[in-house]
């Protein structure tokens, strides 16, 4: 164990770090430098719980398996189809408790990257020539704590640091341009996705729905084995049932339905491989209530049986559950 886990928390004690000396650790009153750069961490484990933290503007996923979190009193689930951004300030905690392992990454940002990168993105070559030294007071583009779908390049990029961590043979100039480069893909992959003006020319109203969509995927995501109804995700959403019936669907290609089908499916596929809980708890779990429709569906999108699909990819004896946090 080296000076910094002595220092910390139990939970930010476990994190292996990409560079020295750029740490934080609230619980334990541990403040990063003035001049930070960020840093990246990483934690391959069954069972993690962190207490309370502020946290830096911070990138969260899992390469591997699944990871709650609550941000200022919501709860985000991450899988490998997703990740969290979580802005400077603001209240975290999170929890593994898994049957297999589960790899998570966290890549903090230095206070400047966000608007350096945006001021490169946004701004001429002559703009920038002639003010070298020139950075936004606010950043324009607002990740508020909010999941984001994972995209090929930013989940390559994400392994790129993990890798780097895990050898141990990176430098800090490695880690830096790293942490540029993935706020470079977060940017764009955020403009793109509301890069669509509205009626009146202006993105603010695509931004918005896009926006009020995602609480409503974050909230499936978070309470998918809990019954959920068109009506209560409208609510989350701040929308009427039909509008968030078809802006779900512009933004996402199916239906909140299908959406939920398939989180409870992929979840279905988790237990199957990595426990040995009877089917019927399995369905319990991931919301299931009729057996038959269940195996019907699995059928349907995987070719086979659960049973059948068990057996061909169990890993794991280890009865356990993911619990909800809170």
């Amino acid at each position: 164990m080296d000076v910094w886990s002595n220092k910390v928390c139990n939970y930010c004690g476990t994190l292996r770090y990409a560079i020295d000396g750029d740490h934080q650790c609230t619980v334990k009153g541990v403040k990063h430098p003035v001049n930070s750069t960020g840093n990246s961490f990483y934690v391959e484990t069954k069972q993690l719980t962190s207490e309370p933290h502020l946290s830096r503007l911070s990138f969260r996923s899992v390469l591997k398996g699944y990871q709650r979190y609550r941000v200022d009193d919501q709860d985000f689930l991450l899988s490998l189809k997703n990740y969290l951004v979580v802005p400077e300030g603001t209240k975290y905690l999170n929890e593994i408790e898994t049957p297999d392992e589960t790899e998570s990454i966290v890549v903090v940002f230095g206070k400047k990257v966000q608007r350096e990168v945006e001021l490169a993105l946004t701004k001429s070559d002559k703009f920038l020539l002639d003010n070298p030294s020139f950075i936004a007071n606010d950043a324009s583009v607002d990740f508020s704590h909010s999941t984001y779908e994972m995209s090929e390049d930013v989940n390559r990029s994400v392994r790129t640091i993990k890798h780097a961590i895990i050898s141990g043979d990176k430098d800090l100039l490695f880690f830096q341009q790293a942490h540029y480069d993935l706020m470079e893909l977060m940017i764009k992959e955020h403009i793109g996705t509301l890069g669509c003006k509205d009626e009146n020319g202006m993105l603010s109203t695509k931004k918005e729905l896009y926006r009020r969509t995602r609480l409503a995927v974050d909230y499936i995501e978070a309470n998918f084995s809990d019954k959920i109804s068109i009506s209560h995700l409208s609510k989350v959403a701040s929308l009427s049932p039909f509008h968030f019936i078809r802006t779900f669907k512009e933004f996402y290609g199916i239906t909140p339905v299908e959406y939920l089908g398939k989180v409870r499916l992929n979840y279905a596929c988790y237990f199957l491989k990595n426990s040995d809980q009877p089917i019927s708890e399995i369905l319990s779990l991931i919301g299931f209530k009729n057996h038959s429709s269940f195996s019907r569906l699995f059928i349907s999108h995987f070719g086979c049986s659960p049973r059948d699909y068990r057996t061909l990819n169990n890993k794991s004896n280890i009865r356990t559950i993911i619990p909800f946090l809170g």
